[in-house]
């Protein structure tokens, strides 16, 4: 079975989550971000996973596709930039999954 090679761990692990499981929430809670300084004084933020409760109750499992190694990993809540476009990978996920017989 091959995936658009656009998917990441991440993005794979939302659409299981989302399309397969019986919990009271599937989507992630929270978005992983690593923030590291720049040459402008600035910090870069980038997007690089997510976390959703832990399935034995208290916690979080977080899934990466990186681990920041200069910088700081952050944990937000999710906006409604995050939520448009979690649906949006979903419905390109779903496209592209082979149907039943396929």
């Amino acid at each position: 079975m091959a995936f658009p090679s656009a998917i990441s761990k991440i993005d794979l692990a939302m659409y299981f989550h989302s399309a397969f499981q019986n919990s009271v929430t599937v989507d992630p809670v929270l978005i992983a971000y690593g923030v590291r300084p720049s040459k402008s004084k600035t910090r870069h933020w980038q997007r690089i996973g997510a976390a959703w409760p832990h399935e034995q109750g208290s916690g979080l499992a977080v899934a990466l596709d990186v681990v920041p190694r200069d910088g700081d990993l952050v944990l937000l809540e999710r906006n409604a930039d995050d939520n448009r476009r979690l649906q949006a990978k979903a419905e390109r996920m779903a496209k592209a999954w082979p149907k039943d017989g396929a």
